[in-house]
């Protein structure tokens, strides 16, 4: 199996990740620590722990966990999918934010840039082909920091897609915590809303919280762009902000 940096080996018991790229050892590093407290956390939820390394070589750097029982959520309505997301996310919410191993969680986008992403998505907008796109990654960063600059932060998994929740007979599990933090909660909803119809979920979820779902949505591409970047992945880079392009001009147009 392949992520976006990481190559993964799924055994009986265990789950081996592999990183390549620029930084790899200080990556994984971080990864593992994040991993260790989100796992110390009482949110109720199954996550995979930590087991072994990183250990690295020059090429690569190789972590080791616990792998978890469960097959990835699939939910192709809102009706089925809330029967979990739901839960997870009021487990998530109700993570007092300041206890240490929350206070000690990696910044949001720490994984892409924290603080100097702004001034990352300026250099790797340069490649973009025309002003106006270039023009429209800034409002997207400036539309997000606007967004998340008033909300009540809360513990969030980061990357809540289907195939980091892992639906099992008696529990739910989660994977991939590495970009855990302390942030904004609209930014586990951004796979919701570009997945299900605005209405069923308004039934739900706050159409405030919604909204900035949507930005974070908006910002995905430049984020991931960024993180490609600092990894020295150029192939990665232009096909992230070939997303950014394509959604940019069907918002655009739309």
């Amino acid at each position: 199996m392949h992520g976006a940096f990481h190559g993964v080996v799924l055994l009986q018991e265990v789950a081996v990740r592999v990183a390549f790229g620029t930084d790899h050892a200080r990556r994984t590093s971080a990864e593992v620590g994040n991993s260790r407290r989100f796992h110390g956390l009482p949110h109720g939820l199954t996550v995979s722990a930590p087991l072994l390394g990183p250990t690295s070589t020059r090429d690569w750097t190789a972590s080791v966990s616990t792998r978890i029982d469960g097959a990835a959520l699939a939910a192709s309505t809102w009706a089925d999918a809330r029967r979990v997301y739901l839960p997870v996310l009021e487990r998530l919410r109700s993570v007092p934010t300041d206890l240490p191993e929350a206070k000690a969680l990696r910044p949001v986008r720490d994984w892409c840039g924290g603080d100097e992403w702004p001034t990352l998505v300026d250099e790797v907008a340069r490649v973009l082909p025309t002003s106006t796109l270039r023009g429209l990654a800034r409002g997207v960063v400036a539309r997000l920091l606007r967004a998340e600059s008033d909300t009540e932060p809360t513990v969030v998994h980061g990357d809540l897609n289907p195939f980091n929740i892992l639906v099992g007979t008696h529990s739910i599990g989660l994977i991939d915590v590495d970009h855990a933090s302390v942030g904004d909660p609209a930014i586990d909803l951004s796979w919701l809303v570009r997945s299900f119809p605005a209405d069923e979920l308004r039934r739900d979820l706050r159409p405030d919280e919604l909204a900035r779902a949507s930005v974070h949505r908006a910002a995905g591409p430049l984020q991931l762009a960024v993180a490609a970047h600092r990894n020295g992945d150029r192939a990665l880079m232009h096909h992230a902000l070939r997303n950014f392009t394509s959604r940019a001009v069907a918002a655009a147009q739309g």
